[in-house]
């Protein structure tokens, strides 16, 4: 409902910022003044596409165990069957952080693969020698060649395998998989050295290193590729050369206050471009996820009020799964609730009534307009 109301109050004014240029729409007021500078590519866009994909990843994975649980096929006698499900479907779903990620970042620099551009992608480099270097396993490897064989035009080979390498090598470095795997090994060390009979064995620590980096890696891969040979999303409005100075906040607008209230005042982002701050992509990112930590201070009170736990190693591994737990549920809150997948699909739908020109889809592709 809300989103059909935001359709209706903003395409005739999406139809008119078309057709009229950026100096005559300064009597407009709140949002309307940075309609050309709401779409301006935020700072550190790899870092926030891999979030968001490494969180579409973890929300696939618990909705398909969810629908699974409920139709029966997860049953309580089996213990271990919701965890072998979710480990399996999420190594098998990384597929979907390499397609959202890749997608995310070409529509945030649209020019990484429109064309050739020495700068960023040198052609003298050879994408075969950088697989041989960089290659962990030969299925890796073997499933680069067939990509690489996938792309017609050399520069496209170039440009296309190496981007999503970088995509696959910053998914795999930075996020869930190493941090969450970091708390667990040494939350299983410390069980080992007290000599718990709930330690898992090092064989299956091994095992699963062994399917994250055989088969998780590789597909994460196949989604980048893919994310990237898709053309980016157009925006509805264009983005103006020359960025808007964005006037002094009010103390609740700034971003710390923000988070802190964004559990309790929905729509922050468009409170923020109505104060004409249209530097809402971590905004929103980080006003979703704060919920996270609310979510940790409230472990924290049900430790200290209901649980009588005294020994170090249960406390160790209390808080331990319990950061797991909120980590967890960060990336899947700020896929789910960061608005801007909303102003994305809002855009699409836009373009779709009054489509971009020629003109202006060639505007959008000089440098200075992404920028």
């Amino acid at each position: 409902m809300v989103a059909m109301i935001m359709l209706r109050t903003v395409h005739r004014d999406i139809a008119r910022y078309n057709q009229t240029n950026a100096d005559d729409a300064q009597e407009e007021f709140g949002w309307k003044l940075v309609h050309g500078d709401v779409f301006r590519p935020p700072k550190h866009g790899m870092l926030l596409s891999v979030f968001l994909g490494s969180g579409s990843q973890l929300f696939c994975m618990c909705s398909v165990t969810l629908v699974f649980a409920c139709l029966g096929f997860l049953s309580p006698a089996n213990r271990g069957a919701l965890m072998t499900c979710a480990i399996v479907l999420y190594i098998f779903f990384g597929v979907i952080a390499g397609y959202v990620a890749a997608r995310i970042y070409k529509n945030l620099s649209p020019l990484i693969l429109l064309r050739p551009n020495k700068s960023l992608y040198p052609l003298q480099t050879s994408v075969h020698r950088y697989m041989s270097v960089h290659s962990t396993f030969r299925s890796l490897s073997t499933i680069k060649h067939f990509c690489y064989r996938q792309c017609k035009n050399p520069a496209d080979q170039t440009n296309i395998c190496n981007a999503a390498t970088k995509m696959t090598d910053t998914v795999e470095k930075i996020l869930a998989k190493r941090i969450v795997f970091a708390v667990f090994f040494v939350c299983n060390l410390i069980m080992w050295v007290y000599g718990s009979s709930a330690a898992i064995p090092f064989s299956t620590l091994i095992a699963l290193l062994s399917l994250w980096l055989g088969i998780s890696i590789p597909l994460t891969f196949v989604g980048a590729f893919f994310g990237f040979k898709k053309r980016p999303i157009e925006h509805p409005v264009r983005t103006n050369q020359i960025p808007r100075q964005v006037p002094e906040q009010t103390c609740y607008t700034k971003p710390v206050p923000g988070m802190l209230m964004g559990g309790i005042l929905p729509f922050g982002s468009l409170g923020k471009c109505d104060g004409q701050d249209y530097h809402w992509w971590w905004r929103s990112f980080l006003t979703s996820g704060f919920t996270a930590v609310y979510l940790f201070l409230y472990c924290m009170h049900y430790f200290t009020a209901k649980l009588a736990i005294s020994g170090f190693i249960s406390t160790v591994l209390y808080f331990s799964y319990s950061f797991i737990m909120v980590f967890i549920f960060f990336l899947v809150t700020v896929f789910y609730a960061d608005s801007s997948a909303s102003i994305m699909i809002l855009a699409k739908k836009l373009n779709e009534k009054h489509p971009i020109s020629k003109d202006q889809r060639r505007l959008l592709l000089q440098p200075e307009f992404v920028h």
